[in-house]
């Protein structure tokens, strides 16, 4: 019989490589992927084929971003979980759906990002690790990500001291 991991994880595409990491990480407990977001962001650099055994995670298909076939349909959850994402991602400044047909580089960002977010929320994963302070830690984000979704938003030294934290647990 299969027991539960301790806790699930997604991580962002910043904190690659992260071959060591994800390697403790399972060994104490934790299921790691990441999204195809993320997967889409490596195609060509010399991460691509180091995850190729990390699990992935279908993104909410989002019209102009995602792939057919490496998405997922959404619901009206998934839709309200990017709008709010997006809503908080952009400090309120985000374009409104009818104004999103020629987003710059950095709203494109965001809007990935969101959707990193999202897709971790929809699956139910409860730790999203991550370099970007500026989307997801800095200014009380980190914190309202924490109450509108139950996820923890962890930089990488953070799960690395909370994966070391679990090894040093398991071994007393």
């Amino acid at each position: 019989m299969k027991t539960a991991p301790i806790a699930t994880a997604t991580l962002d595409t910043n904190v690659l490589p992260a071959g060591e990491l994800v390697t403790r990480a399972e060994r104490v407990g934790i299921t790691v992927t990441m999204t195809t977001v993320s997967r889409r962001e490596v195609e060509g650099t010399t991460f691509e084929e180091a995850l190729s055994a990390l699990e992935s995670t279908a993104e909410t298909g989002v019209y102009g971003e995602s792939r057919f076939g490496q998405s997922v349909w959404g619901s009206g959850a998934d839709a309200q979980c990017l709008e709010r994402a997006l809503a908080l991602l952009s400090n309120g400044a985000f374009p409104r759906p009818a104004n999103r047909h020629t987003l710059t580089e950095g709203q494109r960002r965001q809007l990935r990002d969101a959707m990193i977010l999202c897709a971790h929320v929809r699956t139910g994963r409860n730790i999203l690790v991550t370099e970007d302070r500026r989307a997801f830690v800095n200014h009380g984000r980190r914190e309202s990500i924490a109450a509108a979704y139950g996820t923890r938003v962890m930089t990488r030294l953070e799960f690395e001291r909370y994966v070391t934290e679990l090894e040093r647990a398991n071994q007393a």
